[in-house]
């Protein structure tokens, strides 16, 4: 605000003490007949700064001096302007006027983020009459927050969450601007859209997609900003950030893949306790194994799935007397168990009905073996093994444990001449397992050498009446 300062007494002597009458509208003059004009002062002057320096622009008129000073805090004490124009404050700029009008841009640097700071500028004439002008400043953080992390971001919670990283400390709540992601399928088709919601901690930022989203095909999913979806501690928005494919096929923004629960490539093992027909249990754990996408969008029994191979889990036994099938079939698909998406993978032939594992020697005698469940109570060998990702295990993260959903499992095979079942290898239902093979430090072998058990009167169910059938 503006204020004329007299530094002069009134005898100096304006027209007005002659013995003149003094005639109302006449301009003010000094004794000496100069016309009375008062210096005038104009700053142009930000409220807010978003650097470390503090700059204004004086306009000067009719001045011999102007002097300006900035000091910390908007409760600084009072300013004795009388003393600025004459130097007697610390950190005072001085600047001789020589011209009629005056105009100067200056700079005072060192100011801080967060804190206010007080222009004071002063400017008087040849007669010391006096103008001021006071304003406080404020210094803000001007950068405004940007993701730093690399685009390609690292999923977590089945595909379902991924934290990016902020060149600062950020802000985050619901009334901000929306996070929305697209999903797309192997063949860059948009399969699913909808609202993220995310956490913020320091400067990461935890985006989620929503229940019940949940995948078991590889896809691609992008995230997409409204601008301020975050702020920092200043209240600075982030800029909006529309994530697209561009004409290379390839997201504008961040990004991250997920191939689902079970990943190719990827190394697997089983593990469990098993009996080979002594009665006795032995503790036995396969060696790690990869599994190799095949194929997507496979429909067994109208259930979706995805088609892989692995080697089998014959190599779990003595060597001698096994060889491994290393193409064994198996499919994976969710399903929604107690509220709950759930991953299962079923090692099942669509082709063969019964998944072969390779070969084992029985008496001299060579024998295709098979995996298959043995319900005792209905009195039937069904084809195929079948996991599903516990759901108090792991979840989340890089790696799973699956626990077997079905009754007996068993390794059979088939007499060539009375088509009876033959049960090779007896698995304890409750300690089979399927394992990620990156974390199994080493493997058990199972001694092979056995009685096998012939199943009388039991009737094998080649053709599975529903992938489905195990459920937890």
């Amino acid at each position: 605000m503006k204020k004329f300062i007299y530094i002069l007494s009134l005898t100096v002597g304006f027209a007005l003490s002659g013995c003149t009458q003094w005639e109302e509208g006449a301009p003010l003059q000094w004794g000496n007949g100069d016309l009375v004009i008062p210096p005038e002062l104009t700053i142009e002057a930000p409220d807010r700064i978003t650097s470390d320096v503090l700059s204004f622009t004086a306009k000067v008129k009719n001045a011999k001096i102007m002097a300006y000073v900035v000091t910390e805090g908007s409760k600084a004490n009072e300013i004795d302007y009388y003393n600025l124009i004459y130097g007697y404050v610390p950190g005072v700029v001085k600047t001789p006027i020589t011209t009629e009008s005056f105009e100067h841009t200056f700079d005072v640097g060192g100011a801080v983020v967060g804190k206010t700071y007080t222009l004071h500028v002063a400017a008087v004439d040849n007669h010391d009459l006096m103008v001021t002008y006071k304003k406080n400043i404020t210094a803000i953080d001007g950068v405004l927050p940007y993701m730093t992390s690399n685009a390609e971001l690292t999923a977590t919670h089945n595909g379902t969450r991924a934290s990016i990283t902020f060149n600062e400390p950020i802000v985050r709540n619901n009334d901000m601007g929306a996070i929305t992601y697209n999903v797309y399928n192997n063949r860059l088709e948009v399969i699913q859209s909808g609202t993220a919601t995310a956490v913020a901690s320091g400067n990461i930022l935890t985006v989620s997609l929503p229940a019940p989203v949940s995948f078991d095909e590889v896809v691609y999913v992008l995230l997409s900003f409204e601008e301020g979806a975050v702020e920092d501690a200043h209240g600075n928005k982030m800029t909006a950030a529309n994530n697209i494919l561009d004409e290379n096929g390839r997201p504008t923004g961040p990004w991250w893949c997920y191939e689902g629960f079970f990943r190719n490539g990827h190394n697997y093992a089983f593990a469990g306790k098993i009996d080979m027909g002594s009665g006795t249990q032995q503790q036995f754990g396969s060696t790690a194994k990869p599994l190799t996408h095949v194929a997507d969008n496979v429909t067994i029994d109208g259930v979706t799935t995805r088609a892989w191979t692995m080697p089998s889990i014959l190599d779990a036994f003595s060597s001698d007397i096994v060889t491994a099938n290393q193409a064994a079939p198996a499919y994976t698909y969710t399903a929604t168990v107690d509220g709950k998406s759930t991953g299962f993978i079923t090692f099942y032939d669509i082709n063969n009905q019964l998944p072969l594992l390779g070969t084992v020697m029985l008496s001299g005698v060579e024998h295709e073996v098979y995996a298959a469940d043995y319900d005792m109570q209905a009195g039937k060998v069904y084809a195929g093994w079948s996991f599903a990702i516990s759901d108090n295990l792991y979840q989340g993260q890089s790696y799973y444990i699956c626990e077997y959903t079905g009754t007996q499992p068993v390794i059979i095979a088939i007499d060539n001449d009375s088509k009876e079942i033959i049960v090779v290898a007896d698995i304890d239902p409750e300690t089979f397992q399927f394992q990620d093979g990156d974390f199994i430090t080493r493997s058990y072998m199972a001694n092979m050498p056995s009685t096998p058990v012939v199943l009388k009167n039991v009737k094998l169910e080649v053709n599975r009446n529903k992938i489905l059938r195990y459920t937890y």
